[in-house]
């Protein structure tokens, strides 16, 4: 079974790196589900 990786919030693209820091903003940290979501930039923004 695969599994889904983790985005590093510290070496992403900018793009994901700028929403990243808007839900740490908002949650004090990056919770992991929004680390794997991460792997799509669009589902990341949509969300």
């Amino acid at each position: 079974m695969s599994r889904v990786q983790l985005i590093n919030v510290n070496v992403t693209t900018e793009n994901r790196k700028a929403i990243l820091n808007q839900i740490h903003g908002a949650f004090g940290a990056v919770p992991n589900m929004f680390r794997a979501v991460a792997n799509s930039p669009a589902a990341l923004k949509s969300m």
